[in-house]
């Protein structure tokens, strides 16, 4: 037989012979879902890499290849907010923000266990935070407003 011949005899036999059921992987997904709203749906998948469509009766199952796709726009909140010294060796820190309404801000001192140690609000563009009355360590200083928290782990020496 000719090698043409072979090589159409193959294809028959694959597609005749149930090929297209035949999968070079397969998986199921770790984790996903799915959510709805007045415009469409949108689902999402972890994982998946096979492509397959199963209906009956009572549903209908769909798996498929999702590409990742961030349309996101949003301005950075490090972009107007900042905190320096730091590492700090002097009895403050300054929080400067930039963004529009900085005396709508507040702010809060923690340790590393969360316990509540200082809170304020935010006078003007640069304020100073007074840490004279607490040891030297690690803190976390948290500031919020305008529809907004950064976070800024501070060294005091």
């Amino acid at each position: 037989m000719s090698a043409k011949v072979l090589f159409t005899w193959g294809i028959l036999s694959l597609c005749l012979l149930g090929g297209r059921d035949l999968y070079g992987q397969n998986t199921v997904a770790a984790a996903g879902g799915q959510i709805s709203a007045h415009s469409g749906t949108v689902s999402f998948t972890v994982g998946q890499i096979a492509v397959l469509a199963i209906e009956s009766g009572s549903g209908k199952a769909q798996e498929g290849v999702q590409q990742p796709l961030d349309t996101s726009s949003e301005t950075p909140v490090d972009a107007g907010i900042w905190m320096y010294p730091n590492p700090t060796v002097n009895a403050s820190v300054n929080l400067k923000i930039t963004l529009p309404n900085p005396e709508t801000y507040t702010y809060q001192v923690a340790d590393m266990n969360g316990k509540l140690l200082a809170k304020g609000s935010v006078k003007e563009q640069v304020s100073s935070i007074s840490l004279s009355a607490i040891a030297s360590a690690v803190y976390i200083i948290q500031v919020t407003g305008g529809g907004t928290t950064k976070t800024f782990k501070i060294i005091k020496k």
